[in-house]
């Protein structure tokens, strides 16, 4: 089971993402290490541990694979997951058939999420404008989850 992360643990989290962003892989991964020493291994942990792993030298493609693989193991329902899987699968290991199942399975987590997110919006919605029309707001939040994802 998952370790809770205090926040401590997320203050490391932001300092790694800030090392792979400034391009200091191997101080992300040390850190890494240590918090899986530390408060323990957690899926966003091993996605993030995943993607470092992809970007160091002498890393194998099995690593990266079974660090994703055991983020969704610990909790099949994070997406994150099931996304650098899916890049993982198709751009390094070219096989498109493969991710495409993962990437499947990425999109009916969200599109679950996303429709809690539609429900307590539009109930937000209705309880603070009772007079707007209930059909222009539901499909205002639904043009919404779609809106600047082209990229």
């Amino acid at each position: 089971m998952a370790a809770i992360m205090g926040a401590e643990a997320w203050g490391q989290i932001e300092q790694i993402r800030l090392h792979v962003r400034t391009g200091d892989i191997a101080r992300a991964l040390l850190l890494i290490a240590e918090l899986e020493l530390g408060v323990g291994r957690s899926p966003r942990l091993l996605v993030l541990k995943a993607a470092c792993l992809q970007l160091s030298d002498g890393t194998s493609l099995t690593e990266v694979e079974e660090s994703l693989l055991d983020a969704i193991e610990m909790d099949d329902e994070y997406v994150d997951a099931y996304i650098e899987l899916g890049w993982f699968r198709l751009s390094v290991e070219d096989d498109a058939i493969r991710a495409e199942k993962t990437f499947d399975k990425a999109r009916q987590l969200l599109r679950k999420l996303n429709t809690e997110a539609v429900r307590g919006a539009l109930a937000c919605a209705k309880e603070l404008r009772p007079n707007q029309n209930q059909n222009a707001m539901s499909d205002e939040l639904r043009h919404e989850l779609f809106k600047n994802t082209e990229g």
